[in-house]
């Protein structure tokens, strides 16, 4: 799997030895890299959730991101994203978590830390995807800006709470990719 844009374009990144990863495909990340806009990649601080083998991260990273923290359940995906950044040579700029989702988003808002830009790709048809929008939605997870970018099978809907709306969805075949933002608060 290749980096599709950025200052990493082209870069191999390894996927191989967990069968159980579905990782986003090029034109999907073309795609939502696209919808997203480089003003609000440059310097963002980003959260990659569920992230498998970092992909996400290291693309925000390759176009220009501060900072990304990768964060996986499993201790397999972290050891291949930690091969994946020091090969992009990112390890400086992101960190790599072994927690669940749910525990990374309190913990961070705990120490009132807000994202630019989550990305968040749970397995497929799980309950677990709207409990997590949910969660970043009640913790504050989200700057005022930013947008959190979930990748789901079409089929699911996906619930959206308040202060967070749907910005955009759009579907590439299996996959669905919605672009969820903050609403702007009213004086």
């Amino acid at each position: 799997m290749r980096v599709t844009g950025g200052s990493r374009r082209g870069l191999t990144v390894d996927v191989s030895g967990l069968p159980q990863l579905r990782p986003t495909k090029a034109m999907v990340r073309e795609a939502m890299f696209s919808v997203i806009g480089t003003e609000y990649i440059v310097d963002a601080l980003v959260a990659d959730l569920f992230a498998g083998s970092g992909i996400l991260a290291i693309e925000a990273l390759s176009r220009g991101a501060k900072a990304a923290w990768c964060v996986d359940s499993a201790p397999d995906s972290c050891r291949l994203i930690e091969k994946n950044l020091h090969k992009a040579k990112f390890q400086q700029q992101c960190q790599v978590v072994n927690l669940s989702a749910a525990r990374f988003i309190q913990g961070k808002s705990i120490q009132s830390q807000h994202f630019d830009l989550v990305f968040m790709d749970p397995p497929y048809r799980s309950p677990v995807l709207n409990r997590t929008i949910k969660m970043i939605a009640e913790q504050n997870f989200l700057s005022p800006s930013g947008t959190l970018v979930v990748e789901h099978d079409h089929r699911d809907v996906v619930e959206v709470p308040l202060p967070l709306e749907i910005w955009k969805q759009k579907r590439y075949g299996h996959s669905s990719v919605t672009f969820i933002i903050r609403q702007p608060t009213r004086s």
